[in-house]
């Protein structure tokens, strides 16, 4: 065949293909962006939500004390899960409904066997922990609401990433909305009316993840997901899943250096006050990622692995497609960023207290990099589909490099400029790698039908 005929084949199975994919993406997939959309922004957006009475109440300093608590959770959240939720990730998609189940409580065993020790030492080891990583401004309370936190948050996320995967979309975020409502309750009850600062911040999250393990434990157990839990058999599989899932660790202990290794930086060559000014504007990614991120990785990219799961022959014509779904995406946020920022500067500058002032001046730099963030999920996914998990594991150490290397030149001359500067140039660069990985794999697919 020759690469003409080839290219013809592939346009025409591309224009059947993208007939179907637009339909659906005017049907199912936005309604559930959107879905999803809303519910994250409840339950991950309780800090945005609280941010009037957080900024009134707690200075720079001690919401830099907070960020640097918040940057630690989400690692040790995707450190303390061996890879495991990644694992469901992986062979969901691969397994029939029996399977499925017996995959959930072999996962929530090997769990359990392993977080509950690490937990328990690492109480014993506060004062360690005060030093290494909260410049000795953390007490053993703190800590121990942190690990807390930290430790039930798994088997949340399990429940609601098997809901997220069988399109549950309604039932999640209604979910969503009565946790998260209730953590702002908590929330504001500790920080405005008890004065507990950053303590009754992580309190109430705290609490708002109890609630959500009621819940999931009232559902696991309503399903009958605890008739089949096996001990004897999450030992024996330990082995396995552990295999499959610790490569994934690396890749996220960079995800968070490029995401979040900056504050540390910038707290070791500048101060807590600057770390909580940077913070502010970094609130402006937690957002992007709840209204954008959350719902294109619970919408689109289900939706995504299914077509090519569906249809393994013409993977070439499904991926230009989504290719071109990325291009049109980065470019139509970049322009609604641009345009919000711009409008929305003085708006910003009357509702924030004025010593976060300053924090609005980094806003612009740090979604850019968002959107080549964004840009990775969609030409990660056929990397993803096909289980290149090295390569995504240790893909990212080279940005994350980039991103320490550069905060540590930057910021002595530049301050949080520096710092935001070294992290979009670090997005940029793990962007590229990913879609060159990406063509590479896409080429692999034109081979068989090239002469």
């Amino acid at each position: 065949m020759t690469f003409h005929n080839a290219t013809t084949y592939i346009t025409n199975f591309r224009k059947k293909i993208t007939s179907s994919y637009t339909q659906h993406i005017n049907t199912t997939v936005v309604k559930n962006f959107f879905i999803f959309s809303f519910g994250s922004i409840l339950l991950r957006g309780v800090s945005i939500l609280l941010a009037p009475i957080t900024l009134t109440i707690l200075c720079p300093s001690d919401y830099g004390l907070l960020s640097l608590f918040t940057s630690f959770n989400n690692i040790f959240i995707a450190i303390l899960g061996l890879g495991l939720r990644q694992v469901f990730y992986l062979e969901y998609f691969h397994c029939k409904d029996d399977q499925r189940k017996e995959m959930t409580n072999t996962i929530l065993g090997i769990y359990l066997l392993i977080a509950t020790p690490i937990i328990i030492l690492l109480l014993c080891m506060h004062s360690i922990l005060n030093h290494a990583l909260f410049c000795d401004a953390a007490t053993p309370t703190l800590i121990a609401l942190s690990l807390g936190y930290c430790f039930l948050f798994f088997f949340v996320e399990l429940f609601y990433q098997q809901l997220q995967y069988e399109s549950k979309a309604i039932e999640l975020t209604l979910l969503q909305t009565c946790v998260a409502l209730a953590t702002v309750f908590i929330n504001v009850l500790f920080l405005y009316w008890f004065r507990l600062g950053v303590q009754g911040i992580l309190l109430g999250y705290l609490c708002g993840v109890i609630l959500g393990c009621c819940i999931a434990g009232y559902f696991y157990i309503k399903t009958h997901y605890l008739n089949s839990f096996n001990l004897r058999l999450s030992i024996q599989k330990t082995s396995p899943y552990l295999t499959l899932g610790l490569p994934f660790i690396p890749g996220m202990l960079f995800a968070w250096i490029l995401s979040s290794g900056d504050k540390w930086v910038l707290a070791r060559y500048a101060t807590l006050h600057d770390v909580g000014i940077y913070a502010i504007a970094d609130a402006f990614s937690q957002l992007f990622y709840l209204v954008i991120l959350y719902p294109l990785a619970g919408s689109y990219l289900p939706w995504l692995f299914k077509q090519f799961a569906h249809n393994k022959d013409n993977l070439a014509a499904i991926e230009l497609q989504n290719r071109k779904t990325m291009y049109y995406a980065m470019v139509g946020i970049a322009c609604a960023i641009t345009m919000a920022y711009i409008l929305g500067k003085p708006i910003l500058y009357w509702t924030l207290p004025a010593k976060y002032h300053e924090s609005i001046l980094y806003i612009w730099l740090i979604l850019m990099g968002n959107v080549f963030w964004m840009g990775t999920y969609f030409a990660s996914a056929l990397i993803q589909f096909h289980k290149k998990s090295f390569f995504l594991a240790f893909a990212i150490c080279i940005p994350a490099a980039f991103n320490i290397g550069l905060n540590i030149l930057l910021i002595p001359y530049m301050g949080i400029y520096g710092c935001s500067l070294a992290t979009l140039i670090a997005h940029m660069v793990y962007f590229v790698l990913i879609l060159e990985y990406n063509k590479r794999l896409f080429r692999a697919y034109l081979n068989p039908i090239l002469p």
